[in-house]
């Protein structure tokens, strides 16, 4: 995998401020974003989650995570379609106009493309995705995976060295 400094790649931040804004805006650690490190870039069909990403639809939600416990629907404010949120116990889809933008999910069932699923160590995250001890340390319990030239990321959440949340989210607006 191609790996780039972050904070030194200045097309990288660019070519992806809203993708930056989004971070911040996220309530993700700042240290994630201020601190050199070698983030790993994943591939676009490594962006998913129990087979979901960017775009993918109803039906493929309700495939993937079942008949939701609640759902809310409203104009999505930055963009003007229309936002609705398939909420279920331990996770949460939101699509505009019908497409999946954002993933949040801790139930222990829920995998990504290559196999990390909540409920993994820290070290399989790391290994996997080939992140090296130096970017682990700068990263902390929050490690974002861009994907190559997309406003995208898979950010997984750690608790105990183990992952307890993993996200999918695009910077849509």
């Amino acid at each position: 995998m191609k790996r780039t400094d972050l904070l030194h790649d200045l097309p990288f931040v660019r070519n992806n401020a809203r993708l930056c804004l989004l971070l911040v805006l996220s309530g993700l650690p700042t240290s994630v974003l201020a601190q050199p490190i070698s983030a790993p870039l994943i591939s676009p069909i490594q962006f998913a989650v129990n087979g979901l990403s960017e775009g993918s639809g109803e039906d493929a939600i309700l495939a993937a995570f079942g008949r939701p416990d609640s759902v809310q629907q409203g104009v999505d404010e930055p963009t003007g379609g229309m936002g609705k949120t398939f909420y279920y116990a331990l996770a949460k889809v939101y699509t505009i106009d019908g497409k999946v933008v954002e993933i949040k999910c801790r139930m222990q069932w829920c995998r990504t493309f290559d196999g990390v699923n909540v409920g993994s160590r820290r070290e399989e995250v790391l290994h996997r995705y080939g992140i090296s001890d130096a970017a682990a340390q700068a990263l902390g319990d929050t490690i974002p995976l861009w994907v190559e030239k997309a406003d995208v990321a898979l950010v997984f959440h750690l608790r105990d060295q183990r992952v307890v949340e993993i996200e999918l989210w695009t910077a849509y607006f």
